[in-house]
């Protein structure tokens, strides 16, 4: 089981706060996994809808243009693929009791996986063709790790290529059918390399000794985009700095200059105008297709801001921009070409959501956010042309009804024409309870109110009069333009979300689904070859675990699309699952207090062993929940480590929040990992040639920065010793400002990091 890496033997602030957790309950009620769907943070998960297994970290993926099947991209440091699930199986069902069959099988082909394509390797950059029967899938390099090898005759296994896929709109299967290659643009620079003054193109500047980095340029195509007539593909080239402007009949391709590292792309629904998104620079390009050249710069946030998803409304007016550092969504009017406003999705405890992806509902009625880093889909009302918003949706129930009383009000003017004169009104004398039962037995829902069930039941100036204060009153709320409306919760790291036309149904995948749990092999099952890329590899058997990185295992998730009165259900439950259900008061006689003069605590000791799990050295305590079969370094080795653990919590129920050490620096180092890393360690620990920049580089900086920044903030004296992901090594950094420049000078001076 994953176990936390000992991050505080000696920090009193972390260890003394977890003595509530150590030896707390049954050993049991202490352990994590996804079929607890409990996650290493404490965090009780409740995702809405019918769930998927997926592949290794998808993410992203698209659902088809007809709503039927979604396809999900496996991304992470096992084997990639593309996987196809079915949304919404195709209707034809006999109504009532002879239908009853159909309809349970209809509902249990929600959610199957209808097909897995094994890719070399996948990014989440994928867009649907107009045509409805296309697909387009960013293509990475194939990984070096041994045994993930795709077949011989698996095109676009070096990389920078655009996957073409046919696929059957109503089976959902899918064959390829080609390959667009996206090669980076001449003079394009060396990933992670600073361009030195002077040097023209297309030469590029030598590249960094540290971290280990490649001697050659990439294009990396993130996000992509398809005119509607197919005839012009857009694609964010993540590793050149650049957009490509590809005909997709032709195969030419022109390249525009962007911001650093362009991710988000999109192309408005004339075809006329692209859009990119740049994570460092933090502005839209406005590129105008016909030409390839870029017309306007949109400023979306500040410096390092990362905005990525972009989604455009139906109609062409908005584009809408995930700012994934500003827990924000930025709106750009698509014909002034500025942003008209923002929308927020932070949380009253401050920075953290992180939405990475945005989608408009086909009707154009909702924006659907991800918060990756909230486990949540927000939900947001948009205006429609003539400025007012969608009837709020009231149910199947609800719409059946309004259903039955159209057709009812459709026969009773048919048979109105054939009579020659007027009925008399007679007066309504029958209880409510007598007119429910009698359109009962006619096998008729029930009108709304008994004003109308009157009119039903006693003629045509009862039906006037009660149509008349119908009209007079709204039959259904609209909800203020651009209004947060709720949050729909769903598993842990949502990179996408859609719905079905008429929003029928809400879909959403999730990267790291209901999160990882025990990574060891059961009794008898066989042990494969040993992962290069775990610490055990060459260890005896009975240290073998599976490599962690290949065992993040994403879900998906189908379900009607939320109703006001679901939603209303819904987002106190998303706002329940960001809160750890094992918090617990801390002990009597506790040292940590609050800042003030009952402050005890004066100095804290940070000790991390890296690569290090509780079994290995604490396995053999009796108190605790673990194995002495899986203990290298005992009490005889690690005597001081048993002495703390003796005098301070044993924290045997505490576990890592990361699957990997590059994540784990952040996690120990900011206690919170950025999209840029969370996406892009996996396919460098995956050899699929994504360069080594996390930590040192500011592009993966995390939004709130790391604890040496907050320290330098608070005035706090310290003194580092050998933590290098933390923005502490002074490299050349292209996006560095020179104030940055200089905290990270600040920083570096104290630690041992230099010669």
């Amino acid at each position: 089981m994953r176990r936390a890496a000992l991050l505080g033997l000696a920090l009193a602030a972390l260890t003394v706060a977890g003595v509530a957790l150590a030896q707390s309950g049954s050993v049991e009620e202490g352990r994590i996994g996804p079929e607890k769907s409990l996650v290493s943070s404490g965090r009780q998960l409740q995702p809405y809808g019918k769930l998927t297994a997926l592949g290794n970290y998808p993410a992203g993926g698209a659902l088809t243009p007809n709503g039927r099947f979604l396809w999900t991209l496996s991304a992470g440091r096992g084997p990639n693929d593309i996987r196809i699930v079915e949304v919404n199986p195709e209707a034809g069902c006999k109504q009532g009791k002879p239908g009853r069959k159909c309809r349970i099988k209809r509902r249990e082909r929600v959610g199957r996986v209808v097909q897995v394509i094994p890719m070399p390797g996948v990014n989440g950059g994928i867009t649907m063709g107009g045509d409805g029967r296309t697909a387009y899938v960013s293509g990475t390099p194939e990984s070096s790790a041994e045994g993930q090898e795709t077949a011989d005759d698996v095109p676009g296994k070096d990389g920078d290529v655009v996957h073409l896929f046919r696929f059957d709109p109503k089976r959902g299967t899918a064959r390829r059918t080609g390959l667009i290659d996206v090669p980076p643009p001449p003079g394009a620079p060396i990933p992670q390399a600073f361009p030195l003054p002077g040097l023209q193109a297309p030469g590029t500047p030598p590249p960094q000794s540290f971290p280990p980095t490649e001697t050659e340029t990439r294009a990396w195509p993130r996000d992509i985009a398809i005119s509607p007539d197919g005839r012009t593909l857009l694609a964010a080239l993540n590793l050149a700095d650049s957009a490509a402007v590809v005909d997709t009949e032709t195969g030419d391709i022109r390249y525009v200059d962007t911001g650093n590292y362009p991710y988000g792309a999109a192309i408005t629904p004339d075809g006329k105008l692209g859009l990119v998104s740049s994570e460092t620079d933090a502005y839209v390009s406005v590129i105008d297709l016909a030409g390839a050249t870029e017309v306007k710069r949109i400023q979306v946030g500040p410096h390092l801001a990362h905005p990525e998803g972009i989604a455009i409304d139906p109609a062409g007016r908005r584009a809408y921009v995930a700012v994934a550092h500003q827990d924000l969504v930025a709106v750009i009017d698509l014909d002034k070409l500025e942003v008209e406003r923002t929308l927020s999705v932070e949380r009253p405890e401050g920075i953290g959501t992180q939405p990475v992806h945005v989608s408009v509902t086909p009707d154009g009625c909702d924006l659907l956010v991800s918060d990756s880093g909230e486990d949540a889909i927000a939900v947001f009302s948009l205006p429609r042309a003539n400025g007012k918003t969608c009837r709020e949706r009231v149910g199947a129930k609800a719409t059946r009804k309004a259903k039955a009383r159209r057709r009812r009000a459709a026969a009773r003017k048919r048979a109105r024409r054939l009579q020659r004169a007027r009925p008399r009104v007679p007066a309504f004398t029958g209880s409510a309870d007598r007119v429910l039962q009698h359109e009962g037995r006619k096998g008729v829902d029930y009108a709304e109110n008994e004003a109308e069930e009157r009119a039903e039941i006693y003629g045509e100036a009862a039906e006037e009069r009660a149509e008349a204060a119908k009209e007079r009153r709204p039959v259904r709320r609209r909800p203020e333009a651009f209004a947060l409306t709720g949050r729909v919760p769903v598993a842990s790291y949502p990179v996408a979300a859609y719905a079905t036309p008429r929003r029928g149904k809400l879909v959403w995948i999730t990267a790291e689904g209901l999160g990882t749990g025990p990574n060891t092999y059961a009794a008898g099952e066989p042990i494969p070859p040993r992962d290069q890329g775990s610490s055990v590899g060459g260890a005896a058997d009975r240290f073998q675990f599976k490599y962690l990185p290949t065992q993040v295992v994403g879900r998906s998730g189908v379900g009607n699309y939320p109703t006001k009165p679901k939603l209303a259900k819904l987002t106190p439950r998303a706002s329940q699952q960001i809160r750890p259900i094992n918090g617990q008061e801390p002990p009597p006689g506790t040292p940590i207090s609050a800042p003030g003069p009952g402050q005890k605590i004066e100095h804290v000791f940070y000790i991390v062993r890296e690569n290090r799990t509780y079994d290995q050295i604490l396995g053999d305590d009796s108190r605790g929940d673990g194995d002495p079969n899986l203990t290298l370094f005992g009490e005889d080795v690690t005597p001081n480590a048993h002495a703390l653990a003796q005098r301070f919590p044993l924290l045997d129920h505490v576990f890592a929040n990361s699957e990997a050490s590059i994540d784990g620096h952040f996690w120990t180092s900011a206690a919170a990992v950025s999209d840029y890393v969370n996406k892009n360690w996996h396919q460098n620990y995956a050899g699929r040639k994504r360069p080594y920049d996390f930590g040192v580089y500011s592009v993966t900086w995390p939004s709130q920065r790391f604890l040496f920044d907050q320290a330098e903030k608070q005035g706090i004296s310290y003194f580092n010793y050998g933590e290098a992901i933390a923005g502490t090594v002074p490299l050349n950094d292209k996006d560095r400002t020179p104030e940055e420049t200089a905290e990270v000078a600040r920083k570096f001076a104290k630690s041992d990091l230099g010669p």
